[in-house]
């Protein structure tokens, strides 16, 4: 019989054809899958590192805001020092 006259052999190609597309259909789909997968975790990872900088800088705002009370209240004390240091030296050579 020839090809011709044997339905088969089409038959076969057909499937093995169909069998190849539906293969390749899936590694598509697969692959599509892994990009969303992906791309919804860098999503995440974006706004928690987003979330993580607004954080940060709340807390450098905290700190600058620290840092010039403790400059403000190391400046009296300083002078408070130094007016004390007089005292005490007025006192002692009044002696």
């Amino acid at each position: 019989m020839t090809p011709k006259e044997n339905p088969s052999p089409t038959s076969t190609n057909k499937a093995i054809y169909m069998s190849i597309a539906d293969q390749n259909l899936l590694e598509q789909r697969r692959i599509i899958e892994d990009n969303i997968a992906h791309e919804k975790y860098q999503n995440e990872l974006i706004a928690s590192l987003k979330k993580e900088i607004r954080d940060l800088k709340k807390a450098n705002r905290t700190l600058k805001n620290e840092h010039k009370l403790l400059s403000a209240e190391h400046k009296s004390l300083s002078s408070a020092n130094t007016h004390l240091k007089k005292l005490l030296s007025d006192t002692s050579s009044k002696e």
